[in-house]
């Protein structure tokens, strides 16, 4: 029976902690796949500009996406440009482009905390992808949990990024460690044996 793992944003960061950039790049590519049932996957380049993979045709909308992992300690205030040049870059790389999908690793921030009033700057990254005919879809954490936890089909995606004491991981740990362990080990200076001849 596979485990029911469930998201834990932490462990997630524990588990990936080399590189969770890249972690959240193949989540949010997993996520947008299967909402939008590509089960062979979606073309893209290496290094692919602006978005992760070209744009996908769903009815009369084109529809890209970009995931951007943001470590706690960065404000998303901080991000706005980041976000309005993703935005401007993918109506430059792709004419027509009329959706595109901001997986992000941070909940917005109200401006005012009395009111709930928007953020100035997730407003202004809206308003500038209006004037260039693009709708923003946020998918920020509460989202993303949302989908992996309401689709039981979902499950062994929560296992492989949020669980960090499968056997597997322990496995491959122990293999690490012993690889380590026998470098470590070698002696890397030879001695030449003065009767063999070396060609």
């Amino acid at each position: 029976m596979i485990p029911e793992t469930s998201v834990d944003w932490k462990a997630f960061e524990y588990k990936y902690s080399n590189n969770p950039q890249r972690a959240f790049e193949d989540l949010s590519y997993y996520l947008f796949c299967y909402e939008f049932n590509r089960k062979n996957g979606i073309f893209r380049y290496f290094n692919q500009p602006h978005i992760e993979t070209i744009p996908i045709q769903v009815c009369d909308k084109l529809i890209g996406f970009q995931a951007k992992y943001y470590a706690d300690s960065v404000p998303m205030s901080g991000k706005e440009k980041d976000l309005i040049e993703a935005v401007e870059g993918a109506a430059r790389s792709y004419p027509g482009i009329t959706t595109l999908y901001f997986y992000i690793s941070r909940e917005f921030s109200p401006s005012s905390k009395k009111d709930m009033v928007e953020p100035s700057y997730k407003i202004n990254v809206e308003n500038i992808a209006k004037n260039l005919n693009i709708r923003i879809e946020w998918r920020g954490l509460s989202n993303i949990k949302a989908q992996l936890m309401q689709d039981s089909r979902l499950t062994i995606c929560r296992n492989v990024f949020f669980q960090t004491d499968s056997a597997v991981q322990a496995c491959c740990e122990s293999l690490d460690k012993h690889k380590i362990d026998l470098f470590e080990n070698i002696n890397t200076r030879m001695k030449p044996d003065k009767d063999k001849k070396y060609i």
